[in-house]
């Protein structure tokens, strides 16, 4: 079952369409891959910014962009179990602007 809104589309067409868009990927990500080789140089390192600094980066350009405050907590990956419930949930803007 492919769930989305191409309510003109037949499901096998929908189906067809996605597997030659998953085969145009890989062979952008081949393509990829092959610049990476000829540019000859190494991978950057980037030092992991520390969680409560990233977490009071992410509240205030929230804040400055959105007049927003929020409780930002940051996890390392592949520590949040995953979503057993399926389908994520709308949320609604309540401000009173």
């Amino acid at each position: 079952m492919i769930e989305g809104f191409a309510r003109e589309m037949p499901e096998d067409e929908m189906v067809d369409v996605l597997a030659e868009a998953h085969r145009l990927v890989k062979d952008v990500c081949e393509l990829h891959e092959q610049l990476i080789e000829r540019a000859g140089k190494p991978q950057m390192e980037a030092p992991a910014a520390e969680p409560d600094e990233l977490a009071a980066t992410v509240k205030a350009r929230l804040a400055s962009a959105l007049g927003i405050s929020v409780g930002v907590m940051v996890h390392a990956p592949g520590t949040l179990p995953r979503s057993e419930g399926g389908k994520l949930s709308r949320t609604t803007d309540e401000r009173h602007l």
